[in-house]
This record gives C-alpha cells, structure tokens and sequence, in this order.
C-alpha cells in the first residue's frame, strides 16, 4: 500500500469517509507496527491506539495524556 519508509504523514485522510471505509483504513493503519504514522485530523479517531496524542489550540501544543473525546 505504501512506499518503503518509517514515517507517514496522513492529513485529513479520514474526511469524508463513510463508516465502513474509515473503519478499515483505521485498521490498516493499526495494524502496521512496523511505521511511525502523523495523522492530522480535526475529527476523533477511535480505532487507531496511538502512543501519543497531540492538540495544537491558539498555536500552543499540548502533549494529551487520556482520552480526546472532550476536546472534540
């Protein structure tokens, strides 16, 4: 599916789908521990466990520590 490369940097992939197709995207990218994925989105993701989660709000970073939900 991809080039050879460690890091992938996804923005708004996930816009626009429907449920069904977003789910397997989710799951692709999930599944694939072999790469550092960036995703940009402005709406949650669920089925993706990340081992970081960032927020960028007024141009400060922040470094989310629980779920996301909240700030959506």
């Amino acid at each position: 599916m991809f080039a050879v490369t460690e890091i992938i940097i996804l923005d708004e992939v996930l816009s626009g789908m429907d449920v069904e197709s977003r789910n397997k995207v989710e799951t692709l990218i999930d599944n694939d521990g072999d790469k550092t994925y960036i995703i940009i989105s402005h709406e949650p993701i669920k089925n993706i466990n990340f081992t970081k989660k960032y927020k960028i709000t007024n141009g400060e970073l922040y470094i989310l520590q629980h779920e996301v939900d909240q700030f959506y």
